[in-house]
C-alpha cells in the first residue's frame, strides 16, 4: 500500500527516494508505507497530505486562521503549498556560531 504525503522544506522542491520527480513543498507524493513510516519521523520536514475530500474553501478557511496571505494562490494545489511553506520550520544560521565558548579568558582571574 501507499500513502499521500507532503514536505515542508524551506529549501524548495526535493528529490525524495521512492519519488519520482522533486515535489514542491505542499505538493502531495505518494510513496510506500514503509518509505511514509521513515519520513513520517521527521515531523518538522514531513506530513500526511490533506484528504482529498478537502475543499479548497476549507483550505482557505485554513491559512485565513492562521493568517497565512493566499494573495496570487489560484487553486488547492497552491492554497496547501502555502500553508505548508507557513508550518515549515525556521531555517537556522550556523549552530557553532551560537554555542558559547567556556574556555577561561586569558588575563582573567583563575583561582
Amino acid at each position: 500500500m501507499s500513502q499521500l504525503l507532503i514536505h515542508r522544506s524551506p529549501l524548495g522542491p526535493l528529490s525524495i527516494p521512492g519519488v519520482l520527480g522533486e515535489p514542491a513543498p505542499g505538493e502531495p507524493f505518494e510513496v510506500d508505507d514503509d518509505i511514509a513510516e521513515t519520513l513520517l519521523e521527521q515531523t518538522e520536514l514531513y506530513g500526511r497530505a490533506p484528504a482529498p475530500d478537502v475543499t479548497e474553501k476549507e483550505l482557505r478557511r485554513i491559512a485565513s486562521d492562521r493568517g497565512i496571505d493566499l494573495t496570487g494562490a489560484r487553486n488547492k494545489a497552491d492554497i496547501a503549498a502555502r500553508i505548508a511553506e507557513h508550518d515549515a520550520p525556521a531555517v537556522v544560521g550556523d549552530t557553532e556560531a551560537t554555542e558559547q565558548n567556556n574556555d577561561p579568558q586569558e588575563g582573567g582571574d583563575q583561582q
